[in-house]
């Protein structure tokens, strides 16, 4: 049936029994790879539906995610739908342990999305990030995702923050003094301002010294406002 088919790769008949059969025995390999070739003959929207089916049969039947990602990257090239491949991708590439590949794939992608779209993309490229200690990098995604949705942003921008301090540890220096927060600067004349200079002067106490950091409490108000 395959040297059939290389004859005549149109004909539907031959092409649907030798499908039936790599199910029937398990062919998985070659049933993905039929997939691969059938979608060089089909529309960009079919194709695309292709390509899913055959990374479908790489990560659930051969347990090979970083050959799905390639067979999803290819998809992305025939299709405008830029978040769903994308993020699929990158799922695929961590599940294969390349959590670098992840995020320079979310990285390509962000750098042709706009508005709303970046939003699920920003806040899955912040968690590999995190995941490879770039926790200022990942803040940075959290503050994006925060502007674009603060409902959304709000949790992955806070986690984010607070694991950047805890990183730096407590450098506290001796005989050190907190400067005085006094209503222009410190946390309490934060309650009038809008939420992005909040977040902006939140994340500059969390990565200073924490002999220049406010006290817990300050920091917990300032959550507070930042939900608002």
């Amino acid at each position: 049936m395959e040297i059939a088919l290389r004859s005549a790769p149109d004909d539907h008949v031959i092409h649907d029994r030798l499908e039936r059969h790599y199910r029937d025995s398990e062919m998985w390999n070659e049933l993905a790879e039929l997939m691969i070739r059938d979608s060089e003959r089909l529309d960009d929207e079919a194709a695309v539906d292709k390509l899913r089916e055959a990374a479908s049969v790489y990560t659930g039947f051969l347990g090979q995610p970083r050959k799905a990602a390639e067979v999803l990257r290819m998809a992305r090239g025939r299709s405008s739908d830029g978040v769903g491949l994308v993020t699929d991708q990158a799922a695929a590439l961590a599940a294969a342990g390349d959590l670098d590949g992840a995020q320079r794939a979310l990285g390509e992608s962000l750098a042709t999305l706009q508005g709303p779209q970046r939003l699920s993309v920003l806040l899955l490229r912040a968690s590999f990030l995190q995941q490879l200690g770039d926790d200022a990098g990942a803040v940075e995604d959290c503050q994006q995702a925060y502007d674009i949705d603060q409902q959304r942003g709000f949790d992955s921008l806070i986690g984010g923050l607070e694991r950047l301090r805890a990183r730096r540890g407590p450098h506290r220096q001796p005989h050190a003094v907190r400067p005085r927060q006094d209503a222009r600067s410190g946390p309490r004349g934060a309650k009038e301002q809008h939420p992005r200079q909040r977040r902006r002067r939140l994340r500059r106490w969390c990565v200073q010294p924490v002999h220049q950091q406010p006290a817990d409490r300050d920091l917990r108000h300032d959550r507070q406002q930042l939900r608002r």
